[in-house]
């Protein structure tokens, strides 16, 4: 039997309440085996913003965070979302949007 993959990529910069609120939905709802959460390297062109958490420190966070969903982890990716989600055969991308704009943006 297959295993039912979702991936969930973002910066997570910090992760958040809203960002696991949407992994624990995910998880739950859409029935997955296992969710593995993506953060997303920060693209050079992109200001950090004072204060914010490296690479590291933001997987680490995303475990962290996670620990209380069974069947969600956190690794590290270097390259595009779409070839990670390939590579471990998922079957679901999971973003949250905010609101219309974000919609927009995702679609």
């Amino acid at each position: 039997m297959t295993m039912k993959i979702g991936v969930f990529g973002g910066t997570f910069n910090p992760i958040h309440r809203g960002h696991l609120a949407a992994a624990s939905a995910a998880a739950g709802q859409l029935s997955l085996d296992k969710l593995l959460l993506i953060p997303d390297a920060i693209p050079p062109h992109k200001p950090l913003p004072s204060g914010s958490a490296g690479a590291e420190e933001r997987l680490e966070m995303a475990r962290a965070a996670l620990s209380h969903i069974p069947n969600a982890s956190a690794e590290a990716w270097d390259g595009l979302l779409a070839d990670f989600a390939r590579e471990k055969g998922a079957c679901a991308l999971i973003k949250g949007v905010r609101n219309g704009i974000d919609f927009e943006w995702e679609y």
